[in-house]
């Protein structure tokens, strides 16, 4: 039978939570076409952001002083609290955005039968796929010198 897993619940020792590390992932909305300086560009609009938080647990290798990290992602809210919907008594509605961002990644391998669970499925693939290539684009930006056309020799996935 199968359970939940609060994984990030008890904590590890020897897991890091990299506060200063946080990935906006947009979900939903449109895309509409503006003007920039005479240029016709698309623009992402009406999105529900959530912010991805990396964890990592050291991997240390096998017969070697090398160590790698997995790294896992929590789903966080960009905004914790709604002050105004509380201030008019609405007390649901100002942990909601909370709430709707901490599910993602609540439970992993949902069952998808439903399309909820379908929805939810693809919410996590995508917040993972987003945040770990916004992080990936990170680092690469960091060297010295960052040739775009060096990308794939010094990244796979």
């Amino acid at each position: 039978m199968e359970a939940p897993d609060f994984w990030l619940d008890g904590g590890n020792p020897w897991e890091i939570e990299k506060l200063d590390l946080n990935f906006k992932v947009n979900f939903y909305g449109n895309v509409t076409k503006v003007m920039i300086e005479n240029k016709e560009v698309s623009v992402w609009e009406n999105t529900r952001p959530v912010k991805a938080r990396p964890f990592d647990t050291p991997i240390p290798g096998y017969s070697t002083w090398n160590t790698n990290a997995l790294r896992l992602w929590k789903s966080l809210p960009l905004n914790e609290f709604d002050f105004k919907a509380f201030n008019q008594a609405d007390y649901f509605k100002a942990l909601e955005e909370r709430q709707k961002a901490e599910y993602i990644t609540s439970v992993l391998y949902p069952n998808d039968s439903t399309y909820a669970g379908k929805e939810l499925r693809l919410k996590q693939q995508y917040l993972l796929v987003c945040a770990t290539l916004q992080d990936a684009i990170r680092r690469f930006m960091k060297r010295k010198p960052r040739e775009w056309s060096s990308w794939p020799e010094k990244n796979a996935f």
